[in-house]
């Protein structure tokens, strides 16, 4: 723009810095001071100013207060922009046309400390335009050497970041921060005492839990440990001392955590996709969901009643009532038959002790896998899924009709389901060895219900049966529990294992 004097006009400052490492805003301060001064010797009025501080113009990050002016241009309430350069403003061709149009349509105003700059004229264009495509090769040259330089870092085995839990920077000899992660004991302890439990089968809501009742901080102060959060910390690879960029490994020179073998466990395990993710109310029950009705096979739930109230009229006429309590029950709940049910305690009691007598007997062998049969069954599941995948693309092909496809499926699926029950049946489960053998009865003494659930649920992946049938009304297998009237018929629990 000239120099000569203007008439005075409604006009925006703006300013950004790209890194603020310390958050003071001083960059963008001296910036506006020196807008105001060039605002004020043209003779234009300041009606607002546009801060977007430590906010790159060369990201897709949304700079909001650019977003702002946008609008307040549009709406014709600013017509002149007062900026330090014009690569503060955008460092995009793309947008520095946006700039110009607006010139255009809205009789826009650019004003610049370093340079006068007129959009009205072509020869200020081309110079906008010229100071737009160097800002724009400063700024892909600032990030080819940056990335260089992390590249650099990651190869030496420097770790790039905030401080991640488990560690503190080093110290240098003056006292300043360092560039290098040291173990904090503390929170080593934590990271490490987390790690061991989920390889242990402990859930990590149950550990979170935990850890916020003893008061153990998280780094951020937050309100408290989290499943998700938990989750996140265990599954860094920093933990095993490396670091994953672009799908490339780099060892790190920091101490480690865990493992790599104990890493690539807690991976395996924690983004299982048949691991539950969304608990919703927490079971409060040993055998809720997992134990099924022997009528229509549809998984039993803990049940109650209301207490309930009888009255009967005696030969001479008075009424006599009667006040009981309902006793707690697994039942067949609708979408079930809603014919079965079955004193809860008793049958906890009962598939209790089974479970653990199997256990000591036989828990080694039905959790220590099978080399050869895990092998025979990978093929035959795979030989299997195959079968089924060239049935469908037959059809595709229209060799082969949708019922003829459907008919093959029906028997080939049984067949799968099978070879798929004896593969998990010979695959090692590591997290279960606690519970087997002698120390069986001990584990389940110290472990909570998530973790006698998880014991029972891999019972049943690898081919236990738990069902309930109809209880017989009387009988001498009629048992009181614990002294109270609460009868439980043993004889209606079918257990029963497919090895």
């Amino acid at each position: 723009m000239s120099n000569m004097s203007e008439p005075s006009i409604p006009a925006a400052i703006y300013v950004r810095i790209s890194k603020d490492s310390e958050a003071l805003g001083l960059g963008v301060a001296r910036q506006e001071k020196e807008c105001r001064e060039l605002a004020e010797r043209k003779g234009w009025q300041v009606v607002d100013v546009f801060k977007d501080n430590d906010v790159s113009a060369t990201r897709s990050k949304v700079r909001p207060r650019y977003q702002d002016m946008i609008r307040a241009i549009e709406a014709g309430w600013i017509r002149g922009i007062v900026v330090y350069d014009v690569d503060r403003l955008t460092r995009t061709p793309r947008e520095l046309e946006d700039v110009i149009e607006w010139a255009d349509r809205h009789q826009l105003h650019l004003a610049s400390v370093g340079g006068v700059i007129d959009l009205a004229t072509p020869q200020g264009r081309m110079t906008a335009r010229i100071k737009g495509t160097v800002a724009k090769h400063e700024a892909e040259q600032q990030s080819r050497r940056l990335k260089s330089k992390m590249r650099e870092l990651r190869e030496d085995g420097r770790y790039i970041g905030t401080k991640p839990y488990g560690w503190d920077w080093s110290v240098n000899e003056d006292g300043t921060k360092g560039k290098d992660l040291v173990l904090n004991p503390v929170e080593a302890a934590v990271v490490k005492e987390c790690a061991e439990r989920t390889l242990n089968g402990e859930k990590c809501h149950a550990i979170a839990q935990d850890l916020n009742k003893r008061g153990i901080p998280t780094m951020k102060n937050s309100r408290g440990w989290t499943s998700s959060h938990l989750r996140r910390m265990l599954l860094r690879p920093i933990n095993a001392g490396f670091t994953i960029h672009d799908d490339v490994e780099y060892p790190g020179k920091w101490p480690q955590l865990t493992t790599r073998s104990q890493y690539d466990r807690l991976v395996a395990i924690l983004t299982d996709p048949k691991r539950v993710v969304n608990r919703g109310t927490p079971n409060r029950y040993l055998l809720s969901g997992l134990i099924r009705c022997d009528l229509c096979g549809q998984a039993m739930r803990r049940n109650v009643g209301s207490n309930a109230k009888r009255s009967y009229t005696l030969s001479d006429g008075t009424m006599k009532k009667y006040e009981y309590e309902r006793v707690e029950i697994y039942r067949c709940v609708p979408p079930g038959c809603n014919k079965v049910g079955q004193n809860r305690e008793g049958v906890e009691m009962m598939v209790t002790e089974y479970v653990l007598r199997l256990l000591e007997r036989e828990g080694v062998e039905i959790f220590g896998g099978d080399s050869a049969r895990l092998e025979a069954a990978h093929e035959r599941v795979e030989g299997l899924k195959a079968q089924m995948r060239l049935a469908a693309g037959r059809v595709a092909e229209g060799k082969m009709t949708f019922d003829q496809l459907e008919q093959f499926n029906a028997t080939v699926q049984p067949q799968l389901d099978q070879a798929q029950v004896e593969l998990r049946q010979a695959t090692p489960d590591e997290s279960m060895i606690e519970f087997t053998g002698s120390s069986a009865r001990a584990a389940w003494k110290k472990a909570d219900l998530d973790r006698k659930r998880e014991v029972i649920r891999s019972l049943l992946n690898h081919g236990l049966r738990i069902t309930v049938g109809q209880p017989g009304q009387k009988g001498s297998r009629r048992r009181k529990i614990e002294g109270r009237m609460k009868t439980f018929n043993p004889d209606t629990v079918y257990i029963t294992a497919d090895w």
